[in-house]
């Protein structure tokens, strides 16, 4: 008996053939040995040149699929970004081909504003190497590593001047925390080995679900700082220089051309 009544699950599970080469072509990287050096490089590479949005939810009406072959033409074909299940799920397929041991986690966001904790509609990525266990997430949208940590409780680790540290929680799942003045709790994760197809619930849940992005959302990593749009709000930080503006409706589509390179 068929497990589903339309959907073959098989699709969640097959690697397009040019995956590697466009993916790396996009990320203007080469094939290297599966080592933490090039891990970190990807990750920041893929924070710089696809961006984090929602705009299938908050702007355009559109499904959100997180099949590999459409997520693959939306990222590397199209002039568009995604969020956790689209960036994270086809970026765990891309260090797979480059050989490294890669699975999806779920994950739960800490930044909100409910009294009690959220449904884990987020997703990161687990990268067994050398015999550590590594976390990386390309799909959070904000002040995440920019780089792979080391999956251990209470060791402060520095990734470009920002620093994280996980804290162990009685439930068995691990918070993330930026350090600062006042540390910055991100998410909670969980050391589960998760394929893409795992996450085809919670991805309706956070793309059409009572769950469903309500507030426009574009942020992208730039060489020395980063560019965020958060309903109408932009923000510019490069280096010392920090921006920003209200947007206008009639600014938006200029606004997601020239700072995300994003088009419809």
């Amino acid at each position: 008996m068929a497990w589903s009544k339309n959907l073959d699950w098989s699709v969640f599970y097959s690697i397009p053939n040019d995956l590697r080469g466009c993916y790396l072509a996009k990320l203007e990287m080469e094939i290297e040995p599966p080592t933490k050096d090039y891990l970190d490089r990807l990750i920041k590479a893929h924070l710089c040149n696809i961006p984090f949005e929602n705009l299938a939810s908050t702007l355009w009406d559109e499904p959100v699929s997180i099949e590999p072959q459409i997520i693959m033409e939306k990222l590397l074909y199209k002039k568009r970004g995604g969020y956790c299940f689209e960036l994270n799920g086809l970026f765990h397929l891309l260090l797979r081909t480059l050989g490294f041991d890669a699975w999806l986690c779920p994950c739960r966001q800490l930044r909100h504003h409910e009294p009690v904790p959220v449904p884990a509609t987020h997703c990161a990525i687990i990268v067994n190497l050398d015999g550590k266990r590594l976390f990386c997430d390309v799909g959070y949208g904000g002040p995440i590593p920019h780089g792979s940590i080391e999956w251990e409780t209470e060791r402060i680790q520095t990734v470009d001047n920002q620093s994280f540290y996980f804290e162990v929680q009685q439930s068995g799942w691990f918070s993330l925390v930026k350090k600062g003045e006042k540390d910055m709790p991100l998410l909670q994760a969980a050391r589960l080995s998760c394929h893409l197809s795992d996450f085809y619930g919670p991805n309706l849940l956070r793309s059409t679900g009572d769950s469903a992005y309500s507030e426009l959302h574009v942020s992208r990593l730039t060489p020395d700082g980063y560019v965020d749009l958060t309903g109408n709000r932009l923000v510019i930080k490069q280096g010392s220089l920090h921006q920003e503006k209200m947007i206008e409706g009639k600014e938006l589509e200029s606004v997601l051309r020239n700072y995300f390179d994003i088009e419809r």
